[in-house]
């Protein structure tokens, strides 16, 4: 699942300022406002969950703590949310209408080709809780089986550009 979830996040500074610095660590799509407001010196809200990379670009091996990340995609028939950090990434997905969980140890198995979800419950009602908190009042009623009716001039445009 790496290659769904891992995307690169590529800045270009005024100034060309750290130009050339690739950092191998892993953030997340809600770093970048925190990041922005820091570099032009503006204040960021107290309440966002993201965190400024700054400290990243003037020191690649800086510390961010540990840290919980979450993703989530989706196709025709299944739904998947996830939460990782530097050990573990739980997978939930939802398929016609009910929860699966896969657990993967990053570090012996970072490949994740066999899940711990089984062998290590304690791990996934953690990782799980985590999730629900994250997406809490986010879901769809009736989950992802029971598409809202289209509007038939909706859906004849969306056929005609090829998503339907």
């Amino acid at each position: 699942y790496e290659e769904t979830l891992r995307i690169p996040l590529l800045l270009r500074l005024p100034g060309r300022a750290h130009a050339g610095t690739s950092i191998d660590r892993e953030v997340s799509g809600v770093d970048f406002f925190p990041t922005v407001a820091e570099l032009l010196k503006l204040p960021s809200p107290a309440n966002l969950t993201g965190h400024s990379l700054v400290p990243l670009l003037r020191d690649p091996e800086a510390d961010l703590g540990r840290r919980w990340l979450f993703g989530e995609w989706g196709g025709s028939n299944r739904y998947v949310r996830a939460v990782w950090n530097h050990d573990y990434r739980l997978l939930r997905h939802q398929r016609r209408g009910s929860w699966e969980y896969e657990l993967f140890d990053r570090q012996n198995d970072p490949d994740e080709t066999t899940s711990l979800a089984d062998a290590r419950p304690e791990i996934v009602e953690r990782m799980a809780a985590l999730l629900e908190r994250r997406y809490a009042g986010l879901d769809v009623p009736g989950g992802i089986d029971e598409a809202p009716e289209l509007d038939k001039e909706v859906e004849e445009r969306l056929r005609a550009l090829g998503y339907l």
